[in-house]
């Protein structure tokens, strides 16, 4: 079941610096309810046809916690939509296909690096019958919602990697038909490190003409797991990887940035470096030694962090050409 509420987003395009701008004044929430099954229901008459569907989200989102051990993962939910209570009774086999092309198309269309989960990594719950990419699921009498699991092994994940599959419905069983539109899914698995979430990013950031007055704001912004101990920033309103800034009066950022946090597991300590492809900006980050101790505060769930860059040697800030980041990140939940 997917719900979503949004504001409209003013962005403000320039071409100085890639730089692209979200006025302060506009809001912008969406809220989104993935991965559950859709609570409609349908009538028991004697009227139409039974229909097989799939009723989990197209493009179904599965984050994970780390674990090392073995995990039944419900991967998607089909539905069967009875006309009549002799339908409801009766057993139904249900047909599905692997589609291993959906993910290659997903990852075209979004910009992504799915790769497909591999078999070492999972094995097929018993209530699931495979042979060859042809996998068959059984509707006892009474059922009419079933959730397609596997068994993933948490201990030979690689959590730099994200891994999907994709399936569609091929046949109904004997009687029924195939609900139009609802007939494919592809499962997005996703594990997180210890840091991945939705987090208050309260900001104060210097830009010589932009803001030299360091003023300061506040956004919200998710960490998305890239390996072990390292998130990328992503924020939400401006639907991309990046570090917000306050700039000309309003959050901006730069496109040309994305900022991703390290974290030192022995000693908290955090290194922050811009992870966009072909970069030609690189980040300094200030340590304790050079007057702020950039880290992670495992008690609190919050980053304490300032980095930059065209800094003088040492590094020293020079307010005529210095950018610079001081921010305090604090844990609001899991995304």
């Amino acid at each position: 079941m997917v719900g979503q509420i949004e504001l409209i987003v003013k962005f403000v395009k320039t071409t100085t610096m890639n730089k692209r701008t979200l006025l302060l004044p506009v809001v912008a929430l969406s809220l989104f309810f993935t991965s559950c099954i859709k609570n409609n229901v349908t009538d028991l008459t004697t009227q139409g046809s039974t229909f097989i569907k799939i009723s989990s989200n197209r493009n179904n989102s599965i984050f994970f916690s780390p674990f090392t051990d073995v995990k039944m993962v419900p991967l998607f939910n089909v539905r069967k939509d009875a006309n009549t209570n002799e339908s409801l009774q009766k057993l139904s086999e249900v047909t599905i296909t692997g589609v291993p092309g959906m993910v290659d198309r997903y990852n075209a269309d979004n910009g992504t690096n799915f790769e497909q989960l591999p078999d070492s990594l999972y094995t097929l719950d018993p209530s699931v019958s495979k042979s060859g990419n042809i996998y068959t699921i059984t509707f006892n009498p009474g059922d009419f919602s079933f959730d397609f699991p596997i068994h993933l092994d948490g201990s030979k994940w690689d959590l730099s990697r994200k891994y999907a599959l994709g399936f569609a419905l091929t046949d109904p069983g004997t009687g029924n038909k195939i609900s139009n539109g609802l007939d494919s899914v592809i499962a997005l698995i996703s594990i997180k490190n210890a840091y991945d979430g939705t987090y208050r990013y309260d900001m104060c950031t210097y830009h010589p003409s932009g803001n030299p007055n360091y003023d300061c704001g506040t956004t919200e912004v998710e960490l998305h797991t890239t390996s072990n101990y390292s998130c990328k920033v992503y924020w939400p309103l401006g639907g991309d990887y990046g570090g917000p800034m306050v700039y000309g009066g309003g959050l901006s950022w730069f496109g040309a940035q994305e900022p991703e946090y390290t974290v030192n597991p022995a000693t908290n300590k955090v290194t922050v470096q811009n992870a966009y492809i072909g970069a030609t900006t690189f980040y300094t980050t200030i340590t304790a030694a050079s007057g702020f101790d950039t880290r992670y505060e495992p008690s609190e769930k919050k980053f304490y962090i300032r980095y930059g860059y065209n800094y003088d040697p040492g590094p020293v800030f020079n307010p005529a050409n210095t950018r610079e980041w001081t921010l305090e990140l604090t844990y609001l939940g899991p995304r």
